[in-house]
Formats: C-alpha cells, sequence, structure tokens
C-alpha cells in the first residue's frame, strides 16, 4: 500500500517511505548510453511489487455484480443476447421503399415504411418490437427520433432490432439529429441490438442526393447531427445497447439522468458495439466537444467488449480539429461512483484506439479491466474513488494537436486523488486505486515536458496499490503532478532513489499491432489494416483475432521475461 504525499517538500528523503515495497527495475536499452531515467527518450522498464496477487493476476474480464439492479444482462448471459418473443409481442417491421409503406399492417410480408409510424403500434410497457429489415437505409426525420416506451421485466424488455438476411449489412438509419432518443421518466428495460446509426452533418443540400456527402465546397460550414442514441431518462433503468455500428455524430452515445443524484439511471449496459467517429465543428483546439459515449447522472453502468476508435474529430471536414475535449469515453464526475470496494462503473475489455484527447476519462474511477489503449494523447485518466486498474494495455501515445499550447502529449496512465471541478460527490476520504498488470509501451518519439507513462496527481492524499507494472520505450516514466498553473509537471523517479538492474530482456518487447496483425495469418503488416477489420466487428462476423483480449495477450507473450 503506498500513500500518496500532498507536496514535494523533502522528496528524496520520503521516496523510500512513499514507495514502500516498491520494486523498481530500469532497463535501458545499449542504445541509450547509460542508465537511470532521465528527460531523453531512453527505453525504459519500472516494475512495482512483483508479490501480485493470483486474483488480480487472473482478472481478465469482469462479471455484472449480483447487487445491481436486475437488468437484461442478468437474464440472458449468453455470447449474445438472444431474447425470446414473448407471446404476447407485438412485431412491427419496417423496410425501405418499395416493399415498405405505411399503409401497411407492419408485418414482415407487409412491412411498414417509417420508424414515426411504427412507434404508434407499440405499446408501453409491453415486450413489443420495432425490427427494420436488413440491408436497407431508413431516413429518421427530426422530432421523429423521440420515444417513451417501456419493456414489461428485464426478462421482457422492449426490443429495437432487425429481421431478414443475416448475410445482409445491419439496417442502417441517418439523422441529421438524433438516432434515437429516448426521453422521459422512469423508463425501463430496453433492448437495442444490431442497428447501424449514421450521423449526417446539416445543413446538406445532398440530403437527398448523398447523404455521405460531408463537405460541400459550396457549404463548407457544417454541424454533426447530435446523437446516435440518447437516453436521457429520469430515474430509469435497464438499457441494453449490442452489436450496433454507431457513427459521426456528435455524441455517438449521450446517456444523461435526471440532473442530481436523487434521479441517476441504472443498468446501463454496452457491449460488442463499434463506436466511431464522433466530431463536433469548433473551429479550433480549445472549442467542440465529441465523444464516442458520454455518461452523466448515472450508475450502475458497464462498457465492455466494444471498439472505440478515432473519436472527437474528422479529417477534412472544416471545423473539425482534435482537441483535450474529445474522448472515446467521457464518464463525468456527475454520476454516483459508489464506493471503491463496491463501484458503479466498470469498463472491460475494449479496444480504445486513436481518440482525439482520451481514451477513457474515468471522472468516477471503478473498475478499468484488460483494455487496449492505442495511440490516444491521454490514454486512461481516472480519479473519483480509485477503484482498480489491472491488465490493460497502453501503446504508442501521440499529441492532442501540433497547435495545441499545453501540449498534453502522451500520457499513458494517470490518476487524479483531487476532486475534479464540480465533482459529485467530493472525493472519497477512502480513496483507494490498485494499479497491477498493466504495460504502457512505445511513445518514446513524444518527448513533451509533460508526457508520462504513470502520473500522479498529489495536492491531495490517495492511497495507490501498485503492482507489477511494465514501462517500456517512453519518454518519460513516472511523474508527479505539482499545483499550480500551465500543466507544471516534474519527474519523481530518479536513479539515485531507486535501484537500477540492466541487462533485462524480453521474449519481444517491440511487437506492434501491425505485426499482431500479421501474425494472425493475414500477412499484412500494417497498423491500419488492423483498424479497418476491427471496424468490421459484428454478430454476424465476429472474429476473435479483433477483440482486447486476444491482442493484449500477444503483447503480455512479447513482455515474458527471458
Amino acid at each position: 500500500m503506498v500513500e500518496l504525499f500532498q507536496s514535494r517538500k523533502n522528496l528524496q528523503t520520503r521516496l523510500s517511505a512513499i514507495f514502500y515495497g516498491v520494486l523498481v527495475v530500469l532497463i535501458l536499452q545499449a542504445c541509450s548510453g547509460g542508465s537511470g531515467i532521465s528527460n531523453s527518450s531512453s527505453k525504459a522498464v519500472v516494475h512495482g511489487n512483483d508479490s501480485q496477487t493470483p486474483s488480480t493476476l487472473q482478472e481478465t474480464s469482469v462479471q455484472i455484480p449480483s447487487q445491481w439492479v436486475q437488468t437484461i444482462r442478468h437474464v440472458y448471459t449468453n455470447e449474445w443476447t438472444d431474447i425470446p418473443v414473448s407471446s404476447d409481442a407485438r412485431l412491427i417491421h419496417i423496410a425501405a421503399a418499395p416493399l415498405g409503406d405505411d399503409v401497411n399492417p407492419g408485418t414482415e410480408a407487409s412491412p411498414l415504411r417509417s420508424f414515426a409510424k411504427a412507434k404508434t403500434l407499440v405499446r408501453d410497457g409491453y415486450p413489443d418490437r420495432i425490427l427494420f429489415r436488413r440491408g436497407d437505409t431508413f431516413v429518421m426525420v427530426s422530432g421523429d427520433s423521440n420515444f417513451r416506451n417501456s419493456g414489461r421485466s428485464p426478462r421482457e424488455p422492449f426490443v429495437m432490432s432487425y429481421y431478414g438476411d443475416l448475410s445482409l449489412p445491419r439496417p442502417k438509419i441517418l439523422s441529421d439529429t438524433s438516432g434515437i432518443n429516448f426521453i422521459g421518466t422512469n423508463l425501463h428495460d430496453v433492448a437495442i441490438i444490431g442497428l447501424h446509426f449514421q450521423g449526417v452533418p446539416t445543413p446538406n443540400p445532398h440530403w437527398n442526393s448523398d447523404p455521405l456527402l460531408l463537405n460541400d465546397p459550396s457549404n463548407p460550414t457544417v454541424t454533426s447531427a447530435a446523437y446516435g442514441i440518447r437516453w436521457t431518462v429520469t430515474t430509469g433503468q435497464d438499457l441494453l445497447i449490442e452489436d450496433c455500428f454507431i457513427e459521426r455524430f456528435n455524441d455517438d452515445i449521450d446517456v444523461e439522468g435526471g440532473g442530481n443524484l436523487d434521479n441517476t439511471m441504472k443498468g446501463i449496459i454496452l457491449r460488442r458495439s463499434v463506436i466511431v467517429d464522433a466530431y463536433s465543428t469548433g473551429g479550433d483546439v480549445l472549442s467542440g466537444r465529441a465523444e464516442g459515449i458520454y455518461v452523466a447522472w448515472a450508475e450502475q453502468v458497464l462498457i465492455e467488449q466494444n471498439i472505440f476508435d478515432h473519436n472527437g474529430w474528422i479529417d477534412g471536414v472544416v471545423g473539425s480539429i482534435p482537441n483535450i475535449y474529445s474522448h472515446n469515453i467521457y464518464i463525468s464526475q456527475h454520476n454516483n461512483p459508489g464506493t471503491p470496494d463496491n463501484p458503479n462503473f466498470i469498463v472491460s475489455e475494449n479496444m480504445l484506439m486513436q481518440a482525439a484527447a482520451t481514451g477513457t476519462q474515468f471522472r468516477t474511477g471503478g473498475i478499468f479491466v484488460n483494455n487496449l489503449l492505442y495511440r490516444c494523447a491521454q490514454s486512461l485518466f481516472i480519479f473519483g474513488i480509485g477503484g482498480r486498474v489491472v491488465n490493460n494495455v497502453v501503446l504508442n501515445g501521440k499529441n492532442v494537436h501540433e497547435g495545441h499550447a499545453e501540449g498534453n502529449a502522451a500520457w499513458g496512465i494517470v490518476t487524479n486523488t483531487a476532486a475534479a471541478s464540480g465533482q459529485v460527490p467530493a472525493l472519497d476520504p477512502n480513496y483507494h486505486l490498485v494499479m497491477d498488470g498493466n504495460i504502457v509501451a512505445h511513445s518514446s518519439a513524444y518527448d513533451r515536458p509533460n508526457s508520462m507513462a504513470i502520473g500522479f496527481r498529489t495536492d491531495q492524499v490517495g492511497k495507490i496499490e501498485w503492482g507489477k507494472n511494465i514501462v517500456y520505450d517512453w519518454a518519460h516514466v513516472v511523474m508527479d503532478h505539482i499545483s499550480g498553473t500551465n500543466y507544471q509537471w516534474s519527474e519523481v523517479m530518479s536513479q539515485s532513489a531507486f535501484p537500477t538492474q540492466d541487462g533485462q530482456t524480453f521474449v519481444d518487447p517491440n511487437r506492434s499491432l501491425g505485426t499482431y496483425n500479421r501474425d494472425q495469418g493475414t500477412g499484412v503488416e500494417s497498423a491500419d489494416a488492423f483498424l479497418a477489420m476491427s471496424r468490421q466487428q459484428s454478430r454476424t462476423n465476429w472474429n476473435s483475432v479483433y477483440t482486447a483480449s486476444n491482442v493484449n495477450q500477444y503483447f503480455r507473450e512479447g513482455f515474458t521475461p527471458r
């Protein structure tokens, strides 16, 4: 157990007490020309305590806690969520014209054409379903996306999903506002499964002829559509989003409760979906905010086995610029975090790649297990109650934007024991964070004054249990945040403070996403090819090669000591 200090006064005399029980091994490659840690890009490896507990070493997935509210996934626990059709359910089918027509009854043989008509035929509190035909494209007209229906129970939820030929792609729903917007009070037991939501910018003169044309030279200023899936429900519970593809909205997914901790939503589960290319058009590096998912005024949230990629901006769209306010996952401080022993937020086995800023901005704290983070400027930023950060792989940190004055380049795992501005509730006095089994590697090219593999903010006291983590080829290893202006950082570790051991080697520490893609039989050594294949994940095309669990195991094997 390590208790972080509040100031840097008498730093050298306190290091051994602060890092009691910590073994640090710094291995510099022969080309570094020396030993210890410096402000150069020399390769280094940092280990914590070698005495990991077996439970932490084996923690690569997380089950839904039994004490959470009952959800659809508590009832249906298979790899994919198969929900039987209830005997009294209404099944309303929608298809594109000419087959679909709103004069039809909405059967599979005679489907409707519009969601606006379909939602008039389903009942609140029943296990009814609205089903879109696979391979078809639909336009969600402004206002039609608002929806207020609940299901009957977690066993018999309301379902929005698909029907038809499984060899065809997911049904695509285009919108210049929101793909689907659940609003109201006490909504519950809803499943959204197997749909593709795509935002269309506005104004867009090509809406009818080519809704995918993002940047018309005659109309260079566009605004992204607002939300792909929005769940703005006061005191609601049990939402499942599975096997969806959501892209090109300002917030691909927006989950917001009633505005205070007495009106939170519970039991929100996002799994096995692809969430990409959220963007805003703020116009500069300090304006505009876009997220893959934003969560506020909620609790009991599980985000697992998803692919998040390139959220925050889109290259080539006027005014769309990556900045520090745009993230793959943003879990706001305005949530009920739970306690360090029973956290309300779990982020597990996701691939979090190429975020404008943060792979996961985890302001509540919670459980963060076995995620892959690739080419994020700030891979993981966690504070709130602390929690567990275990067995994650962080690769190839980058800068937010070269024009950004603060830089914010190449943060690996940064924990902040201070309460965030507006933190609700304030910092838990029992803050406790376990960091164990993580690999942070390959970002020496981004040697900025505030780059760091592991960062601690210590202007308030918190407790960190530091296990066996590896840092390799990162510009700076461990940094301590000094309170003050302009994000001043200073390096904690030095050769004189810790023992060093030269000569330790690993099986293959220079593995990359490109070599992983090649070694899986594709023959193509390309990270871009890996990213492209990851976006193709779906229930009908699920490939375990493109999952965080398998990718992370590949890198752990590379970092096996010889």
